[in-house]
């Protein structure tokens, strides 16, 4: 699966990375979807309430796959060039 198209068809208008390059991925995504990248899990905490108290209720978290540890609800993405593999976990109610 291609990341921008699966970012595009997704409901969720917030996306979340701790990936330094993936808003730049998701070039096609930028404008319609609210990029945001945090830097530890307290950061993804404290963003996360932030959110949810300006109304998101969810929000796409990108994340690099860890085949070791991959959630069951996350979508398991590569490039064409399979350069990266990412994960894209729905987070929220």
């Amino acid at each position: 699966m291609r990341l921008n198209h699966t970012i595009q068809q997704r409901d969720e208008t917030a996306v979340v990375t701790n990936v330094r390059w993936a808003p730049q991925a998701m070039y096609s995504a930028f404008y319609q979807k609210s990029m945001f990248f945090v830097n530890s899990p307290e950061h993804f905490d404290r963003l996360s309430r932030t959110l949810a108290g300006r109304g998101y209720d969810r929000f796409l978290f990108v994340t690099r796959s860890n085949e070791n540890h991959s959630m069951p609800q996350a979508i398991q993405v590569r490039d064409e060039l399979d350069f990266f593999s990412l994960q894209l976990v729905p987070m929220g109610h």
